[in-house]
């Protein structure tokens, strides 16, 4: 009769199920922790403009006017940089010639090919607005760009309520 020595190796089939295992988690973590970089992304975006808002609200109330600093003097009240702009894009567009009625900017996209600033605001209307990331199709584009800015805007080019 043989006897077993004390010192036993896994066999090759629990070595392939147990990578099988960590391979079916790893699966399901990555998209999941993919999802969550996106959400807070959205949220620090919305938290920021959010911040802005009050600030430009709480002026308007003080001054009965919108605040009409200059853009340094602005983006130096902006805590937090948009997350969906570009590294090296300007951090605050504020344009001139826009009127009381233009509450959205032409473009609501930022990438690094356009270099368009984050955060756009039109001291007309006190508007204060996040630009987005393109999302693939207009509507998902839209719908990113409402959820940050706490809107309802139904066409990429619409810059009136």
């Amino acid at each position: 009769m043989k006897q077993w020595s004390s010192n036993r190796a896994f066999s090759l089939i629990e070595l392939v199920v147990v990578i099988v295992v960590i391979g079916v988690i790893v699966s399901i973590a990555i998209p999941r922790m993919a999802s969550a970089t996106s959400n807070s992304r959205t949220n620090a975006a919305q938290f920021s403009v959010r911040e802005f808002n009050c600030y430009i609200e709480t002026y308007y109330t003080d001054y009965s006017a919108w605040p009409s600093l200059s853009i340094n003097d602005f983006a130096g009240r902006i805590q937090h940089p948009n997350p969906f702009a570009p590294e090296g894009a300007a951090v605050l567009e504020q344009p001139t010639g826009l009127s009381a009625t233009d509450f959205h900017p032409t473009a609501k996209t930022t990438s690094t090919a356009d270099n368009r600033a984050g955060w756009w605001y039109n001291n007309a209307s006190g508007s204060f607005r996040g630009r987005v990331s393109a999302q693939g199709n207009d509507a998902r584009t839209i719908n990113l760009y409402n959820t940050i800015n706490g809107c309802s805007i139904s066409a990429i080019a619409q810059t009136a309520k």
